[in-house]
């Protein structure tokens, strides 16, 4: 009996149609077909084909090793008679067939068909192309990067940033106290804490002016830095920052000088 039309029987006494078995399954409808037919130009690699018509007969509650044994044996031709002289007995060649070659691709193939395996080699071309420029690229940085020779033999290190300097030219000791006086030439909120308390805290407008005076430092949260304008100890000051943005900052007598424009 055809093992294929034997499968098919069996699936259809269970009313289960192709769709529902391949669901089961797994095993795309392309290949439970061509199971059923026998058709070995559509079957994929023989290791695959054992492994899913297994599948298929326990699924339809078949013996799995049987019907797998019984389903190759459908392909192996007859044994061949050879007469070696006249009158000698026949002496019997029995042929196996020859199961074909294949590659992973051909297994890829026979599952998911020719287009699945053209889409993983050009993933595979992109994949590897854009890693090479990647590496490439990264090469080239480090190429064109400074190098940092010491000639004392020491491991050497990046130089450090400057520290800000006095706007004098000198190092001067830090002021007895900081005296702010503030300008507004728009809407801009204004809070002015000092040691922990709030001094001023109000929503001043164009041309509104407060002074405050510290001995130790004052935190000041600006609701528009674009509309805000101050002095410190008389000299020209400034807190840079998007328009509209509200700022916190804190001024010490240490750090004072970083807000000076001149």
């Amino acid at each position: 009996m055809d093992v294929g039309l034997e499968l098919r029987q069996a699936r259809e006494r269970r009313g289960l149609s192709l769709q529902q078995l391949s669901n089961t399954t797994k095993i795309s409808p392309r290949v439970l077909q061509a199971i059923e037919a026998a058709d070995e130009d559509r079957l994929p690699a023989p290791v695959f084909t054992r492994s899913f018509v297994r599948t298929y007969a326990r699924e339809v509650s078949l013996d799995p090793d049987d019907t797998m044994r019984r389903y190759f044996e459908q392909f192996t031709p007859p044994a061949a008679v050879v007469t070696v002289e006249p009158g000698a007995a026949p002496v019997i060649a029995a042929s196996t067939p020859d199961e074909p070659r294949w590659s992973p691709a051909d297994a890829i193939r026979g599952r998911f068909g020719t287009a699945a395996v053209l889409t993983v080699v050009a993933l595979l071309a992109i994949f590897l192309g854009t890693r090479n420029h990647t590496r490439a690229k990264s090469a080239a940085t480090q190429a064109a990067a400074p190098a940092v020779v010491s000639t004392t033999g020491a491991p050497s290190t990046p130089p450090a940033q400057a520290a800000p300097v006095a706007t004098s030219g000198t190092a001067a000791a830090p002021p007895a106290s900081l005296h702010l006086a503030i300008a507004t030439t728009g809407p801009c909120w204004v809070q002015a804490t000092v040691n922990g308390a709030p001094v001023l805290a109000k929503l001043l407008g164009a041309g509104d002016k407060r002074e405050v005076d510290t001995t130790s430092d004052v935190r000041l949260r600006i609701g528009d830095p674009s509309a805000f304008t101050f002095s410190i100890n008389g000299a020209p000051a400034a807190i840079r920052g998007p328009a509209g943005q509200p700022i916190t900052v804190r001024i010490t007598k240490d750090n004072f000088r970083q807000f000076l424009t001149r």
